[in-house]
C-alpha cells in the first residue's frame, strides 16, 4: 500500500473517531487528540497488513490447482428386480 493512501486512511479514522468523541464530551476530545493521532496510525498499519495478505491469498487461490479426480467409467448399471420388487440375486 503506497504511503498516500495509508495517510488518507488515518485522516479519515482520526477525524471519524474525533467526530463520535466530540459528540460525547467536547473537553475530553480535545485532551485526547495525540492518543487519537497515535490510535489512527496504529488501525491503519493493520489495516494495510490485511490488505497486503489478502491480496496474497487472492493471488494464490488464482493459480490453477492440479486434483487428481477420478473419471466415472459412465453410467453404472443398476440392479434387477423381480416381479415382487425384491432384489434378483446374481448368478454365477
Amino acid at each position: 500500500m503506497d504511503k498516500k493512501l495509508k495517510k488518507k486512511i488515518e485522516t479519515q479514522i482520526v477525524s471519524a473517531i474525533e467526530g463520535i468523541l466530540s459528540s460525547i464530551n467536547t473537553s475530553a476530545s480535545e485532551s485526547a487528540k495525540k492518543k487519537i493521532k497515535e490510535a489512527g496510525k496504529m488501525i491503519a498499519k493493520k489495516f494495510a497488513k490485511e490488505v497486503a495478505s489478502s491480496q496474497k491469498k487472492s493471488t494464490k487461490a488464482s493459480a490453477p490447482k492440479k486434483d487428481a479426480k477420478k473419471k466415472s467409467s459412465g453410467i453404472l448399471p443398476r440392479p434387477k428386480r423381480d416381479s415382487h420388487g425384491r432384489f434378483s440375486k446374481k448368478k454365477k
